[in-house]
């Protein structure tokens, strides 16, 4: 079962059904999609969309995990981001996320990146490795990766077709 996570200023949840206008309010701005591969959300028919994805991908499988979680403010209760985990391989942990922008550079997804990291680390035995990856130009991203523990491994250039462009990707990684 998908845990629900805390951190001084945040709880990270699955997703609700209530969250959808707040889903729509970050994930429709083109500030917040041009650092994503996901398109800027044109109407909360997007937002619904993602949200019925979430619902049909979350696994709790050994070995398999997939969790998506809700970046929700403890002093508002407002959904502001999401947190992602997967398991591309039995060893190896995987984060993915996004902020609205109106909360860039406030240290919460760090925050939140560490708080994934450090249950990952401490409640699934057979993970030895971590990695994360970003767009190279995304230096917020890439800022946060390091603050977690990950180091650059490797920037690979023009190797992900993101709407419709091939663009640089900085590969992130830590080992146990």
């Amino acid at each position: 079962m998908q845990p629900t996570l805390h951190t001084p200023r945040l709880t990270l949840e699955p997703f609700r059904q209530s969250d959808l206008e707040d889903v729509f309010a970050y994930a429709k701005d083109p500030a917040v999609a041009e650092m994503v591969t996901w398109p800027a959300h044109e109407s909360v028919q997007d937002s619904q969309a993602f949200l019925d994805w979430i619902r049909q991908s979350t696994s709790d499988t050994k070995g398999n995990l997939f969790y998506v979680w809700a970046m929700r403010l403890n002093e508002t209760k407002k959904t502001i981001g999401s947190m992602s985990f997967s398991m591309p391989s039995p060893e190896t942990g995987q984060f993915d996320y996004a902020l609205a922008r109106t909360h860039w550079k406030t240290g919460l997804t760090t925050e939140a990146a560490k708080c994934v990291f450090d249950w990952a680390f401490n409640t699934i035995p057979e993970l030895k490795k971590f990695q994360a990856m970003c767009i190279e130009q995304n230096h917020g991203s890439r800022r946060v990766m390091e603050k977690v523990g990950l180091s650059l491994k490797e920037v690979r250039e023009k190797s992900m077709l993101v709407k419709g462009n091939h663009v640089d990707i900085a590969f992130y990684s830590f080992e146990k």
